[in-house]
């Protein structure tokens, strides 16, 4: 009307930046985040299948409409369409930064398996509504370190080739330790589940989590291979 334009969106019950435990109580968690996950790792796959990096995954880009069940993925501010080389650091939030963008400051190379780690971050904090990389000043490879109990050398290429250095064996075992110092047993209500189901998923979540965290992006898994 009068010559202006009118922009409708679905209007989403929460981002994942919230308890989303507290909007869903009708179905057992578990379940919510195996769909949230396959929701995510198909929007990503289609994403990286359109040559489009999407630069910023985190809870907060993730948005869950509980009366569908759907999680989408939203705010393409710092996407980028069709890379080769990427030539600029402004991407990503610091807490789910990952390493190769902050070492690659003064080579700026890097692509789409940034937003592999990312979703690791994300797979982290639905388990345990914790983040996984704290701030170690604005430094991903700095954060990267703090969070897996590794030297932090003062030199960024020492702390890089230490971090490449971590295996997918020893990623899931220093991430079983971490999250087994959480809540996530209670806030996931695996007490409700069976033993075997139960295995199941923590031996998947782990796994699929190890692989999308491992700092050596040439280890890491793609966008194909998530749930």
């Amino acid at each position: 009307a009068n010559g202006m334009w009118k922009l409708y969106m679905r209007l989403y019950s929460f981002d994942l930046s919230k308890d989303w435990r507290s909007y869903i109580t009708n179905i057992h968690p578990v379940a919510v985040l195996c769909k949230i996950m396959h929701d995510v790792s198909s929007g990503i796959h289609y994403m990286h299948n359109n040559l489009v990096i999407h630069c910023d995954i985190k809870p907060h880009n993730i948005l869950f409409d509980t009366n569908n069940m759907r999680a989408v993925i939203t705010d393409l501010n710092l996407a980028v369409y069709n890379p080769q080389t990427m030539l600029s650091t402004r991407v990503q939030t610091s807490n789910y930064r990952a390493p190769e963008v902050d070492f690659s400051k003064k080579y700026g190379q890097f692509g789409y398996l940034i937003d592999i780690y990312s979703i690791g971050c994300v797979m982290y904090w639905l388990l345990t509504c914790e983040r996984f990389v704290g701030i170690v000043d604005d430094d991903s490879t700095r954060g990267c370190c703090d969070a897996l109990g590794l030297p932090m050398y003062s030199n960024r290429t020492e702390r890089y080739f230490v971090l490449k250095s971590l295996m997918h064996h020893q990623l899931v075992t220093v991430l079983s330790e971490r999250v087994n110092k959480t809540s996530w047993k209670t806030l996931c209500r695996v007490d409700m589940m069976s033993g075997a189901h139960c295995i199941r998923f923590i031996d998947k979540w782990f796994d699929i989590m190890a692989k999308c965290l491992l700092p050596d992006y040439s280890k890491r898994i793609d966008s194909q291979s998530l749930f």
